[in-house]
């Protein structure tokens, strides 16, 4: 559609609403002849908005499918953003706090008790550093360490769930052991226990 001059002001009448508007009210086409949709913004918006309404699982799929094709570009986008309005997140987080001051406590124990490994990579990381030991591991480290020991206590064999292990120092932090993985062993807390601070490697023993 050709465009339509207004008091000197190029525009163009929407397809949809049958009324005149100019050029900066269209979105730009290059394939038409005149450069621009044949619908307005208003309209163009509003049927998009009525698509969505309609198929919203379509809609989350594409959402999905999109993060995850630019998963960083998304968050390098959003820690730019949050930089760049600091005050107005601080400020609405304060209000937020106020509104519901035990939100991040039920929020903090629901975490903790979906991601007990991240718990325990936390506590293990601050006990390291406490006792002055060098390095620490992953929770992801951990998985992977009981898993390469079928989830088995290497000094008396039980295996999860029925134990649970826990993280031991093969040379105790407290004799100068590293808080790495290459230094973990998994043995269930009595285990643990009965070790004290001695430097025993129950890897040596592990038959698989």
């Amino acid at each position: 559609m050709a465009l339509v001059y207004q008091d000197g002001q190029a525009g163009k009448v929407c397809t949809k609403c049958k009324t005149w508007k100019p050029v900066d009210q269209f979105y730009q086409r290059w394939l038409s002849r005149d450069g621009y949709n044949s619908s307005c913004r208003e309209c163009d918006n509003a049927r998009a908005r009525k698509w969505r309404a309609q198929n919203k699982e379509r809609v989350a799929e594409l959402n999905r499918e999109y993060y995850a094709a630019n998963c960083e570009e998304r968050k390098a986008y959003h820690r730019n953003y949050r930089q760049e309005h600091q005050a107005y997140f601080d400020a609405y987080m304060r209000q937020f706090r106020l509104e519901r001051p035990s939100y991040h406590r039920e929020y903090m124990r629901e975490w903790a008790r979906a991601n007990p490994d991240k718990i325990k990579e936390k506590d293990n990381a601050r006990r390291a550093f406490n006792m002055g030991a060098k390095g620490s591991f992953t929770a992801e480290e951990w998985v992977a360490l009981k898993q390469r020991y079928n989830h088995t206590c290497l000094r008396c064999g039980k295996r999860e769930p029925e134990i649970k292990l826990t993280a031991d120092h093969v040379v105790p932090i407290s004799r100068g052991g590293a808080g790495t993985i290459d230094n973990i062993q998994p043995l269930c807390r009595p285990c643990n226990t009965a070790k004290f601070t001695q430097t025993t490697d129950y890897r040596l023993k592990w038959q698989g």
